[in-house]
């Protein structure tokens, strides 16, 4: 993760880019989303850490993913079809499976 950090410092130092430009609203919506993919990255490596298999850690991350689809319908009132809906629920019946 350092590595990454670097080479993008050194891409920003190298192109002159100027934060001076960016809008207030610009750097309210950027740290947040500084914030919470540090902590997600932060909380990733503790829960490999703790975990007694790794694989719990990336299931439960990949199903995330039925997290999202229910909040993108509820939000954005998005489709929310029968196909969706199975998947969903495949998706947490395999995780309360796996856990038990």
């Amino acid at each position: 993760m350092t590595i990454v950090t670097v080479i993008i410092f050194v891409e920003i130092m190298m192109k002159k880019i100027s934060f001076a430009g960016l809008s207030k609203f610009q750097i309210n919506t950027l740290i947040p989303i500084g914030i919470f993919s540090t902590s997600f990255n932060y909380f990733m490596q503790v829960g490999f850490d703790l975990a007694p298999n790794v694989g719990y850690v990336n299931a439960t991350n990949a199903a995330s993913i039925s997290l999202l689809t229910l909040m993108s319908a509820i939000l954005f009132k998005d489709d929310l079809s029968l196909k969706k809906m199975a998947g969903i629920a495949g998706v947490t019946i395999g995780l309360f499976i796996l856990f038990l």
